[in-house]
């Protein structure tokens, strides 16, 4: 089982970048593969495929890291992209802890976890596809969600996913909640 844990912001953050991408997802992004909303999500880590037995065992475990951390104060914020070939909004706001706990959830041996690993907090909202490549300009749309700074909302939840490829909307993935773990909860 493909499996990977993260922080989901509520539906009223979520509507409000869709409200920023809209444009854009219907004009020069039509071509690329947009994140449904519904499983639009911050990644704190990714363990790939584990054994189903296992996942109890890192569901416990991810439970007693989101115990030693309070709650965040998180707003999406910026934009960017991952190889030409992902677009991304940024996160801000209690950013060095959201890098503590990023860096507790990961996986044994991930040396890109922790504040100052290779990884970036950020919510993918589009990727480049085959019909894409020389068509959708990501850096351009980039520039232009660059301004955006969506509402502050208090991330109490970390949640572990099962991830299955191809299963999704549009055959994209169809990711279901495992386990929900409080945060700052003894």
């Amino acid at each position: 089982m493909r499996i990977f844990a993260a922080i989901r912001p509520p539906e009223s953050v979520v509507d409000h970048l869709e409200l920023s991408v809209t444009n854009l997802r219907l004009g020069v992004g039509a071509t690329l593969r947009w994140v449904p909303s519904e499983q639009r999500h911050i990644t704190l880590a990714f363990h790939g495929e584990v054994p189903d037995g296992a996942v109890p065992e890192i569901a416990e475990s991810l439970t007693e890291v989101a115990a030693r951390h309070e709650p965040l104060e998180l707003r999406l914020h910026g934009a960017g992209t991952f190889s030409s070939r992902t677009l991304w909004i940024g996160v801000a706001g209690d950013v060095t802890p959201l890098a503590r706990v990023m860096a507790d959830c990961a996986p044994a041996g991930d040396v890109d976890a922790g504040p100052h690993g290779g990884r970036r907090a950020h919510l993918t909202v589009a990727r480049g596809s085959n019909r894409s490549r020389g068509v959708a300009d990501l850096a351009g749309m980039a520039r232009a969600l660059a301004i955006y700074d969506g509402p502050t909302w208090t991330a109490g939840d970390v949640e572990l996913f099962s991830s299955r490829l191809g299963e999704g909307r549009g055959g994209g993935p169809l990711h279901e909640v495992l386990a929900t773990a409080p945060l700052g909860v003894r």
